[in-house]
């Protein structure tokens, strides 16, 4: 027969306060605190911003692909990095052949099926007939429909 778990009595210790006394025992802060406020409704928590001078990641490695690389007169960083890159698909690295393909060809479109489940398609029926009753014949109501979701046209009801 197994023991029961024993339960203990003792309340759980709150949580040392490190001399703030703006927090309640079980660790919340306590109404009224202004501790946890530190900016005013409506004002930046950076009201300088970022300086005007600094460049984003994308600037500062597109000035350093422009670069000229060391030891390599005729060589810039980003043609070193197209070079390493083709070597790579060539040695039949797959990352490196993808990449090359998305670059050059772009990469392929993600198709996906838009089935429509009896539910929708009771909802989209029910959209043709209100239509309908405002003087919209079934053909333009349905053009209507596919100008708010273009993936209906040739999925309407059969």
């Amino acid at each position: 027969m197994r023991a029961k778990k024993k339960t203990s009595n003792r309340q759980r210790k709150a949580p040392s306060d490190n001399g703030l006394s703006n927090r309640r025992s079980d660790g919340k802060f306590a109404p009224g605190n202004k501790a946890g406020k530190t900016w005013s409704k409506g004002k930046s928590g950076n009201p300088q911003g970022r300086p005007p001078n600094i460049r984003t990641l994308s600037e500062e490695l597109r000035a350093r692909l422009q670069e000229q690389y060391p030891g390599r007169d005729e060589s810039t960083y980003a043609q070193m990095v197209a070079h390493k890159l083709i070597d790579l698909a060539v040695a039949g690295e797959m990352p490196a052949i993808r990449e090359c393909f998305d670059r050059t060809e772009g990469r392929p479109t993600q198709g996906f099926t838009f089935a429509l489940d009896e539910k929708v398609r009771a909802i989209l029926q029910q959209g043709i007939e209100r239509l309908q009753k405002t003087g919209f014949t079934e053909e333009e109501a349905r053009e209507y429909l596919e100008s708010f979701i273009p993936e209906l046209h040739d999925k309407w009801i059969n």
